[in-house]
C-alpha cells in the first residue's frame, strides 16, 4: 500500500462520517430559523396557551409534548379560539414553530415552517421546513425541501394542530 493510500483512507472515512452524520450543528437558512424559533416575543400561541399539549399517538414527531406557536403575521389566520380559520392560507412570511419536549417544560426539539415561496429551500406550496435540536443540531435541513415532512402536511394549510385539537379539549 503506498503512503498516498494509507493517508486517503482514513481521511476519506472520517469525511464520510462527518458529512452523513444524522445530527449537524445548525448553519446557514437553519441557523437563521433556529434563532427564530427561539425568540420568545412576536408569537401567538395554539389555543392563545403556552402550556404543553400532549402530542396524540398518531402525531408524526416522537415528542410527548407540544406546544406550537405563529408569528404576528401567521396569527393573523387564527380564529377567536386561537385555531386556524378552516379555508384560509397563511400569507408569506409567516413562521410556525412547533415546540416539543419530553417532558413539560423547555422546548428540546423545533419543528419549523416558513413561508417564502421564493427561497431555494422552499417546496412547491411555499413552505420552508427545518427539524431541529434545542442543542442547536439539526435533524432535518431545510435543504431537504420538507421531504420527512410533506406526507404528514399535505393539508391546504400544512399545519395539524386544529386537526388533532380544538379549543377547550386540552
Amino acid at each position: 500500500m503506498t503512503k498516498r493510500n494509507f493517508l486517503f483512507i482514513p481521511l476519506f472515512s472520517f469525511a464520510l462520517l462527518v458529512g452523513c452524520s444524522k445530527d449537524r450543528t445548525t448553519s446557514g437558512f437553519d441557523a437563521e430559523l433556529f434563532t427564530k424559533a427561539q425568540r420568545k416575543e412576536g408569537f401567538v400561541y395554539y389555543n392563545f396557551s403556552t402550556e404543553f399539549l400532549e402530542a396524540p399517538e398518531e402525531v408524526g414527531h416522537k415528542s410527548k409534548y407540544l406546544r406550537t406557536k405563529y408569528n404576528d403575521l401567521a396569527a393573523t389566520i387564527l380564529d377567536s379560539n386561537g385555531l386556524v380559520v378552516p379555508g384560509s392560507f397563511f400569507p408569506e412570511g409567516s413562521l410556525i414553530v412547533n415546540e416539543m419536549s419530553s417532558i413539560k417544560g423547555e422546548p428540546e426539539k423545533f419543528a419549523i415552517m416558513f413561508k417564502d415561496a421564493k427561497n431555494i429551500y422552499a417546496d412547491k406550496n411555499g413552505w420552508v421546513w427545518s427539524y431541529l435540536n434545542a442543542d442547536n443540531t439539526v435533524i432535518e435541513p431545510a435543504s431537504r425541501m420538507g421531504v420527512s415532512c410533506i406526507a404528514c402536511h399535505s393539508s391546504g394549510n400544512s399545519t395539524l394542530m386544529s386537526d388533532y385539537f380544538f379549543a377547550g379539549k386540552q
